[in-house]
């Protein structure tokens, strides 16, 4: 399986989507919405390719799939990962100053999109999924980043340590608890802030 990460926004998968040429490439998204890139092919029938969101599918692909191995719904989720996710955000932040803090907390190289904090090592991922080893200007620039990002989303607001900062759409933030902050202004909400916790196998 190839893993190709992009901007939030249907343009920008279905521009990914597109570049995948020969290849079978399917896309979610965190509200629903799943997109199919190129035919698939299930028991002798096709499915042409729907790039578009689209939140049916998957609910057929379920009953299918518990329907095939004789089980209900409730029986086949039941033999899955149970996970719960919390998530917030900052409402009604101008705009203006949300593009001056991404600004401020974004690389001046452009081609680095990720960057990975590992003891005294920092590792940069470009947009091709390729990583190498931050020579020390732009590891000790990062890691100035990282400490500034420190001071607002510190342990005694309840934020892990910092362990990778991502830079492909905005700013995003991983904690070494899982917890993740995404600095990200939203063109259809006045909004700069995502707050995600994943929860883990128990209940909310």
């Amino acid at each position: 399986m190839h893993l190709v990460r992009t901007r939030i926004g249907s343009p920008w998968v279905i521009a990914a989507m597109a570049a995948q040429a020969g290849r079978r490439c399917v896309d979610w998204e965190s509200n629903g919405g799943f997109l199919v890139g190129s035919e698939i092919e299930v028991e002798g029938r096709r499915l042409n390719a729907l790039p578009t969101r689209d939140a049916i599918l998957p609910i057929a692909a379920a009953l299918h799939g518990t329907a095939r191995e004789g089980l209900t719904l409730i029986e086949s989720f039941e033999l899955l990962l149970r996970r719960f996710t919390r998530a917030g955000r900052l409402d009604a932040f101008p705009s203006e100053t949300s593009s001056r803090l991404l600004q401020r907390f974004s690389p001046d190289d452009p081609t680095v999109h990720r960057a990975v904090f590992r003891d005294d090592l920092t590792v940069v991922v470009n947009a091709s999924g390729e990583d190498r080893e931050a020579d020390l200007s732009l590891s000790n620039r990062l890691k100035k980043i990282r400490r500034r990002l420190g001071r607002h989303f510190s342990p005694d607001r309840g934020f892990g340590r910092i362990e990778e900062v991502d830079f492909l759409d905005g700013i995003r933030i991983y904690f070494h608890n899982t917890d993740i902050a995404h600095l990200r202004p939203s063109v259809t909400h006045q909004a700069l802030l995502t707050l995600r916790s994943p929860g883990s196998e128990v209940d909310p």
